[in-house]
């Protein structure tokens, strides 16, 4: 797994790491903090190597259990830096002219440029056009010399490197290296020879093309100008591709359009537009959901009304997303269903961590569960102070390894899993508790007014007034079935057809009324995801139940034959009427996802139509 950063910037807070073991004597722990399946150490840590000093206004945090320090400068080679080791060592020393490294280290691995006197005695540095680009590790050996014009950072045992090509063209040749060099697999051609297809890695994510959960994305142009947005495994093949050409006449969305994301977790998050329709176009009020994709680029989950942020990438299984509540931004994370698993407003904006910890609003280092693993303003013993994020200096959390924290002596964090059973003191035990659930997110802007009446009519259940974005089960839309009918008639229903699967009461009473029929063999599926063309049926069969049916009509969707049998008819009934439209391009998207303001909203017009 790529070891990837985060920029921590939080005054009084702290910065914890996952470690295998601790690497530290008993001895020389302060004390440690106790979570709910794993356990945080802290010591003092300083830079033992004499010449070398931590230099806040740049470094880039522990990777790969070592951390940027600065040396002496010499006029002869320019400014020194190293890497020190969680020891306090120094290990790696290079001399640079002009700029500072930027060390990302991945099993031992870095680039460096031929200028690093470290690696051999030169008589000059090179100016930076003229570099050249190599690997060696942290100990001296050099694993690939100097030879490509630019290179990018190990992860997952591969590497990108770059290459002109001699035919002198301006197709970028992109070879991919393993840790000892050898080219496993190429995009593009060299020697005079380009492959059929034009590959791009800038495009995706121009400052790190890298692998990402074993993962890398591209771009592709076919020679007839199509283009294409996907990603390669390891040994160069294609997991999964989708086309960027738009759906819209007028505006430039495809489908599902990259964000800038990142796998992790084995999952990915795109920008969805195939739910927005044409009035929404047409009126301007429109904005992305977002879809998450897995490695074979099926869709496991959508939310909208609210953005990914940090490195849009899911750790420890959680995505940190963010929507704007009474005029300023709130964040929570949502899992790999898109379901809303810390509520907004309770996060900092900082991603969790692969090692399960992330931050609340409040500045507690917590699991993801909740549970507070650290507190804020937790005093070490003999200090009166806790250790603080050192604010303002670059990135100070790493998925990989350890961070430091200050009270202007330095410590170093380790997270473990596991309950610790040594004889340092506990300084926090978690409660184990777990969080909250979701509060009461807003709804989309475009949505907002429309959900507001809704719940002033009096057909929005108490339990559904919140996490409006997320998509809509088979039993939540019975729900709200219910409320509508009951509404408009005044009376409850007092029949009951049961499922094998269920007990949910208005399952039931939308199964005596025959709207819902279950999914055969007795089942309902009442946690399945809604659909649109179920959301159709529903609507359709409700109508008919409260005694003012739709008028018929065929649908004139330009993706009619997608639409299940069952459902064709209840489609037409949707479109005539204006209840449910389209997604953009006369289509219906008959299988996609139907959220729950979206939900709300049709039976808003519904109860319009019937009452």
């Amino acid at each position: 797994m790529k070891k990837r950063i985060f920029s921590l910037l939080l005054a009084f807070g702290l910065a914890l790491t996952l470690m295998p073991a601790a690497s530290a004597a008993e001895s020389d722990l302060i004390g440690v903090y106790q979570g709910d399946g794993l356990y945080v150490t802290i010591r003092p840590f300083a830079v033992k190597t004499p010449g070398f000093q931590f230099e806040y206004a740049w470094y880039n945090g522990f990777q790969g259990g070592y951390f940027p320090v600065k040396g002496e400068y010499s006029t002869r080679h320019g400014q020194a830096y190293g890497l020190v080791d969680t020891s306090g060592n120094v290990v790696t020393q290079s001399w640079f002219l002009g700029g500072i490294p930027s060390y990302k280290v991945d099993n031992g691995i870095f680039k460096f440029w031929d200028g690093e006197a470290s690696t051999r005695e030169s008589p000059g540095l090179p100016l930076p056009s003229e570099r050249l680009y190599g690997y060696r590790t942290v100990d001296g050996n050099v694993i690939v010399e100097p030879q490509y014009s630019s290179c990018y950072d190990f992860s997952d045992g591969r590497a990108v490197v770059v290459e002109r090509n001699p035919a002198g063209n301006a197709t970028i040749a992109y070879k991919i290296i393993d840790t000892t060099g050898k080219t496993v697999f190429q995009l593009n051609g060299m020697d005079g020879f380009e492959s059929k297809d034009r590959y791009d890695l800038d495009k995706p994510n121009k400052w790190e093309i890298s692998y990402h959960d074993g993962c890398l994305d591209y771009y592709r142009q076919t020679p007839d100008k199509k283009e294409y947005y996907g990603f390669l495994d390891v040994n160069g093949d294609i997991l999964f591709e989708v086309d960027t050409e738009s759906q819209y006449e007028y505006y430039d969305f495809a489908p599902l359009e990259p964000c800038g994301s990142a796998f992790g977790d084995g999952h990915v998050v795109f920008r969805d537009w195939r739910n927005i329709t044409e009035e929404q176009l047409a009126y301007k009020e429109y904005e992305p959901a977002y879809a998450i994709l897995d490695k074979s680029g099926n869709v496991t989950g959508t939310f909208s009304g609210m953005k990914p942020v940090g490195d849009a990438t899911f750790h420890s299984g959680l995505l940190v997303v963010e929507a704007e509540i009474n005029n300023f931004p709130a964040y929570g994370a949502v899992d790999t269903t898109g379901k809303l698993i810390f509520p907004l407003g309770s996060l900092s904006v900082y991603p969790f961590s692969d090692c399960g910890l992330g931050m609340s609003k409040d500045g507690n280092v917590i699991d993801t569960k909740g549970n507070v693993v650290i507190p804020r303003d937790l005093p070490l013993p003999g200090i009166n102070r806790s250790p603080a994020f050192l604010s303002g200096h670059g990135y100070v959390f790493s998925d990989d390894g350890l961070a430091l924290a200050t009270t202007g002596t330095h410590y170093v964090l380790e997270a473990h899993q596991g309950t610790y059973t040594g004889s340092a003191p506990i300084l926090y035990r978690s409660s184990g508790t777990t969080p909250t659930d979701p509060g009461t997110d807003a709804p989309s802007s475009w949505a907002a007014e429309q959900v507001s009446q809704a719940i002033s009519a009096g057909i929005v259940p108490d339990a559904l007034q919140s996490q409006y974005t997320q998509p809509t089960t088979r039993a939540q839309f019975c729900a709200l079935a219910v409320e509508l009918y009951e509404t408009v008639k005044g009376a409850e229903i007092t029949q009951r057809t049961t499922f094998t699967d269920t007990t949910d009461v208005n399952v039931q009473k939308m199964g005596a009324l025959g709207i819902v029929t279950g999914v055969g063999g007795g089942k309902f599926n009442p946690d399945g995801t809604l659909t649109r063309e179920q959301a159709a049926t529903m609507l359709s069969r409700l109508a008919e139940a409260v005694g003012k049916p739709l008028p018929a009509q065929a649908p004139t969707f330009a993706d009619n034959a997608s639409v299940s049998s069952w459902a064709f008819d209840a489609v037409g009934q949707m479109q005539a009427s204006g209840i449910m439209g389209g997604v953009g391009s006369n289509t219906f998207a008959p299988q996609n996802s139907y959220s729950r303001e979206q939900s709300i909203i049709t039976m808003l017009r519904l109860y319009d139509t019937v009452k």
